[in-house]
């Protein structure tokens, strides 16, 4: 009997895999759908390279049409390979993530698996019941997420409207839901600070384009108005990136690196003492950085490019297949620093 339980523990411990990735941040768009139609959208679901749109068959699936999506038991098995791998970080974006009404049960599964859990909205649901019946999303998330990430990209609901209009046409009204929301946040964590439950981090991730390069600045009154300063609250700059829906606006949205400096440059001077301000540039190069599509196929984007991830035998990286591990392996030992480059444009 005890020759048997030692045989067993061996067999344990030669199943055991290297986590050769420990650290990883990946995204994963968990949502095909989104109800907004922003013009500088770069998720993979805008991408014409590669059809992002179809599914390959799993082995308990059939094919699934574009406007339908993974199921928990997909998301779990997918959550599975990245922490065979040793992801640390994990940024549940989308479409828009919200409209999904199992999106606590993906933060559950992921939490459960020892990640740091970002969920990145356009924030237009987080205080509504309209899609969700046991109270408003951003109270549900209390207790269970790590970060939450929004988009707010202009100081006036005109100029940020305009960038963030609704497939129908009709006004989105994005400006004053992230303000309501806002609000909510401020005086929640001010009520929370003092207690055993905190509130969840915040981020607000602001994209420079050339139409409201003149109305960026001034978000920092906005942000300073309504949140406490010790909320350590990041507030992230990012120049467009010609990317998805965005490669067809590249030439009246880009922006030079001088001209988004002189931006970043600005914010920081003004409101550094206030948040956390961080930067992304646009580059040509190969970013360090894998999101994954609402498939499960994984890309790793290269200047205007979305590129699918194969290892040297021509094997795509697919989260939801069984050769995850390995194909990621072999693209990791042919990219020996990327998980440390990974660690160094993500702030989180």
């Amino acid at each position: 009997m005890e020759q048997l339980k030692q045989g067993n523990q061996i067999l344990e411990q030669s199943n055991l895999k290297e986590k050769f990735a420990e650290g990883l941040y990946v995204s994963w768009e968990v949502a095909p759908n989104c109800d907004l139609a922003c013009s500088h959208c770069y998720s993979l679901n805008e991408e014409t390279d590669h059809d992002f749109k179809s599914f390959n068959k799993s082995p308990d699936k059939n094919d699934i049409s574009p406007k339908k999506q993974l199921t928990i038991k997909d998301i779990k098995r997918g959550l599975d390979n990245l922490e065979k791998v040793g992801v640390k970080y994990f940024n549940i974006e989308g479409g828009e993530p919200t409209l999904r009404n199992d999106i606590l049960e993906i933060v559950k599964l992921a939490k459960e698996r020892g990640m740091k859990t970002i969920l990145s909205s356009h924030a237009m649901y987080l205080l509504s019941k309209q899609y969700r019946n046991d109270g408003p999303l951003a109270e549900s998330l209390i207790g269970k997420l790590d970060t939450l990430a929004i988009s707010l990209d202009a100081s006036t609901a005109e100029a940020n409207d305009l960038i963030r209009i609704r497939y129908d046409s009709k006004q989105s009204n994005h400006f004053d839901k992230v303000i309501e929301f806002l609000k909510w946040y401020g005086e929640e964590y001010l009520k929370r600070k003092n207690t055993d439950e905190k509130i969840y981090d915040l981020k607000i991730n602001t994209t420079v384009i050339r139409s409201n390069m003149e109305s960026v600045v001034q978000i920092g009154d906005i942000l300073k108005e309504i949140l406490p300063k010790d909320a350590g609250v990041q507030w992230k700059i990012v120049q467009f990136h010609p990317r998805g829906r965005g490669a067809t606006n590249k030439e009246d949205f880009s922006l030079s690196e001088k001209e988004f400096e002189k931006i970043e440059t600005e914010i920081q001077k003004q409101y550094g003492e206030y948040f956390n301000i961080t930067k992304r540039r646009y580059s040509d190069k190969e970013y360090p950085f894998i999101v994954i599509g609402y498939n499960g196929d994984s890309v790793v984007p290269e200047g205007e490019n979305q590129k699918v991830t194969y290892d040297r035998h021509s094997r795509k990286l697919n989260v939801l297949q069984g050769d995850f591990y390995d194909v990621l392996h072999s693209y990791m030992k042919e990219n020996p620093d990327f998980v440390e480059k990974n660690s160094q444009i993500n702030n989180y």
